[in-house]
């Protein structure tokens, strides 16, 4: 978090680098050196850091076990939680201490000036019952905004708020509850042994989802958009909704029964020392921020069954209502390990991303590295990414991949294919600096359009040791590779 060391190292670095910069655009140059490179980075990621100042809280606390919560696993602690963190925002702020033992809990409403802090040996775990999440809120799925169960942990139009500590927030989502709701889906858990999850007959979420992406198209009001039992949207677990000043800190995350942590419409966003555990989940996303600006993802460690980090901005005809762009996000000195990406644009990218700083991160074991996923649905932008000093172990499929044409034959409904209205994105200015990989099976898998070619791609100083399949590279003008050798050759981009 920004201290004044923090602030007297930043401004030593802005004197020592003599390159200049905008209000939120670095000034870029496709040949420079690394110094150069460096200097237009760095000087970038500080600037944002500057506006990213974690929150502050009164000098109060109050105990959940002060307002009748038992930490035995049995006995239902929803109200006494709820009750402890009105209680500190009507006296005007401070820390709400979760202390040792296990407390089962439904649905928590975080307040403005709260810290939810979780001591060490304490665990929230949330109830499977879905009555435990009424009544509904104003939330998101996938994208688009409706009247939904609410978030194990929500905010809604709160500033100044956190939650920390060494604590567990566990989901206890399973195949046969929450997960099974998504229907048929190779993902991690449906093929490694189970015989548990989805089957024909149960509970499944595409005609309410369906639904819900027909009344965005048709722009039905968000109030009337009623969904919560009985038709198998799932929330997510940690949602920070139209926020500011938000901090989440320390804690570990376990088997979220959709994302995991998902800021949105939020400025000033701190994730710092999160280690989210959910790798076999349906839709187990570690942290989406979705059109939030000013975000900073440090020193998480992630282990999910889909996109560990994955910036959004909102789908098709809601997003564009929306029009909030993702933009000046730095994710720094992560960990990923991943069935799906380590890090994804997309494909709920309507609104726009911009300004994303990647930097000092490992990926073990992933399916891709990095990802951007859009179509002529989506419409929207990706500009200015920047990948730098990466180190990849191994890369299961595609190392860097782009898809202008992405589809999901799963969750794309016909009513969205069909659509006569084309929104084509724009994607440009993906640079990618200092990368090192021991094992993929394909490098590159850059595939655009002829009415969405991926302009100015960089890559510069790459090493892939092994890489078992040819690149792919359609529609990317000019793309530039210097100093990167796969397999030992030097990598040439007509």
């Amino acid at each position: 978090m920004p201290n004044n060391a923090d602030i007297h190292r930043r401004q030593l670095l802005k004197g020592a680098c003599a390159v200049a910069i905008g209000s939120s655009l670095p000034a870029r140059r496709l040949h420079a050196s690394d110094r150069d490179t460096q200097c237009n980075f760095d000087d970038a990621v500080e600037e944002i850091k500057t506006r990213l100042l974690p929150p502050s809280f009164p000098d109060q606390h109050y105990t959940i076990t002060q307002f009748g919560a038992v930490g035995d696993a049995t006995k239902l602690c929803t109200d006494a939680i709820n009750n402890a963190i009105a209680a500190c925002h009507e006296a005007g702020g401070g820390r709400v201490m979760i202390p040792a033992g296990i407390y089962r809990t439904g649905a928590i409403r975080l307040l403005s000036n709260v810290e939810l802090h979780l001591k060490p040996g304490s665990e929230l775990r949330f109830s499977q019952a879905t009555e435990d999440y009424l009544p509904m809120v104003q939330t998101w799925f996938e994208g688009v905004e409706l009247m939904n169960y609410q978030p194990h942990i929500f905010a809604l139009n709160a500033r100044n708020i956190a939650i920390t500590g060494q604590g567990l927030l566990n989901g206890g989502a399973t195949f046969d509850g929450w997960w099974s709701w998504r229907g048929p889906r190779s993902w991690k858990g449906a093929i490694s042994g189970t015989s548990t999850g989805w089957q024909p007959g149960m509970p499944y979420q595409k005609t309410a989802r369906n639904q819900l992406m027909q009344m965005a198209a048709d722009d039905v009001p968000v109030n009337q958009r009623r969904f919560g039992d009985g038709h198998y949207l799932r929330s997510s677990m940690v949602e920070f909704n139209r926020c500011s000043n938000v901090l989440i800190e320390g804690v570990t995350i376990k088997d979220a029964p959709f994302w995991s942590v998902h800021p949105v419409l939020c400025r000033n966003v701190i994730a710092k020392s999160v280690t989210i555990h959910n790798p076999v989940g349906a839709n187990a996303d570690g942290i989406d921020p979705e059109c939030c600006e000013d975000v900073w993802i440090d020193n998480c460690y992630f282990n999910n069954g889909d996109d560990c980090i994955s910036i959004k901005s909102g789908r098709n005809h809601d997003g564009r209502r929306i029009n909030t762009p993702s933009r000046n996000i730095i994710i720094s000195d992560c960990h990923f390990e991943s069935e799906r990406s380590a890090i994804s644009c997309g494909s709920e990218s309507s609104g726009g991303i911009e300004n994303v700083y990647v930097s000092n991160v490992v990926a073990d074991k992933v399916f891709r590295l990095f990802r951007i996923k859009t179509n002529d649905q989506r419409g929207g932008y990706t500009h200015n990414i920047h990948l730098h000093s990466i180190k990849v172990h191994h890369a299961l499929e595609n190392l860097i991949e782009v898809q202008a044409n992405f589809g999901e034959p799963l969750k794309d409904d016909p009513l969205e294919l069909a659509a006569k209205q084309k929104h084509f994105p724009s994607i440009r200015g993906i640079h990618i600096h200092k990368l090192q990989c021991k094992k993929t099976q394909r490098a590159l898998n850059i595939v655009g359009t002829q009415k969405t070619p991926v302009k100015a791609l960089s890559l510069n100083s790459i090493q892939v040791n092994s890489a078992q399949k040819p690149n792919i590279v359609l529609w990317a003008p000019n793309a530039i590779a210097t100093d990167t050798n796969i397999n030992g050759t030097p990598l040439k981009l007509k």
